[in-house]
């Protein structure tokens, strides 16, 4: 026994002389290290990772031309549809941004108007029905809550002075045509006038018994032809007070509904 001792003493006094001991020792060195330091209270240093790239990245090449970064991997950059340019005598990075949209009027019935040049798209499960009907000039869509008339305005459907009656914002014409003027609002390059009938002139839409009709309405002059796109509501609501004097409405008044808008954006003329 005491010969085993003996031994064992004298190889532990030798060391660890070979490079693979010594490896060896090191990596459980490391382990023991980082599992005692995981079990240890207190607050632990925590590993920032390096930036992501931003849109824009100076690879750091000189150059004159676009061309001269042409062969450069601009993959390096966090984003879709990289490319490179040439900016201030630099290889540049960029992101190409691309905007996905979705065409909700795709399949959609286009009704064309010859006569009077123009035309637009509508959901084919709606029911339509061309107005006035002895000489169409436009189409009557109805909604479940409404309908949307999309035409051309003559002297024998509206009764107005072109073309100055058509697209006004003075205070004279707007009382004359009991309509208040909103904005102008650019649909599908066309510049439509945006007026209400409501609430200063819903008087002027009332029956007695029926309640009164709530109305948005834009109108467009081209070629010397006034267009108008109106959203009428089926559900009437009633008002308190003067008629003609600003009145009080009872209830809500319907929001326009969002195919209005669609509607609206399909609208354009044709030669």
């Amino acid at each position: 026994m005491k010969g085993k001792q003996k031994n064992l003493k004298e190889y532990l006094n030798k060391g660890i002389s070979t490079p693979i001991g010594i490896l060896a020792v090191l990596f459980v060195a490391v382990v023991a290290g980082v599992l005692i330091w995981q079990f240890l209270p207190g607050e632990k240093a925590v590993i920032i990772p390096p930036p992501a790239f931003s849109s824009s990245t100076d690879i750091g090449q000189k150059c004159i031309t676009d061309q001269d970064c042409e062969e450069i991997d601009c993959t390096i950059i966090n984003c879709v549809n990289p490319y490179s340019v040439c900016e201030d005598g630099r290889c540049i990075c960029k992101c190409r941004e691309i905007v996905e949209s979705f065409d909700e009027t795709v399949g959609w019935e286009v009704y064309t108007n010859e006569k009077y040049g123009f035309e637009f798209k509508y959901p084919k499960d709606h029911e339509v029905q061309e107005t006035p009907r002895d000489n169409p000039a436009g189409l009557n869509i109805s909604l479940d809550k409404g309908n949307i008339v999309v035409q051309e305005i003559n002297n024998s459907i509206m009764n107005i002075n072109l073309p100055e009656d058509c697209m006004f914002n003075s205070d004279t014409l707007e009382e004359k045509k009991m309509l208040s003027f909103i904005g102008i609002k650019e649909a599908n390059g066309v510049n439509f006038y945006y007026y209400k009938n409501y609430p200063k002139y819903i008087g002027g839409y009332c029956g007695m018994s029926a309640g009164c009709w709530y109305k948005d309405i834009y109108r467009t002059l081209y070629n010397g032809n006034c267009y108008q796109v109106v959203y009428n509501r089926s559900n009437r609501s009633f008002i308190e007070g003067n008629p003609y004097d600003n009145p009080k409405i009872i209830g809500d008044v319907e929001e326009v509904p969002e195919i209005f808008n669609q509607i609206l954006s399909t609208f354009k003329f044709i030669d």
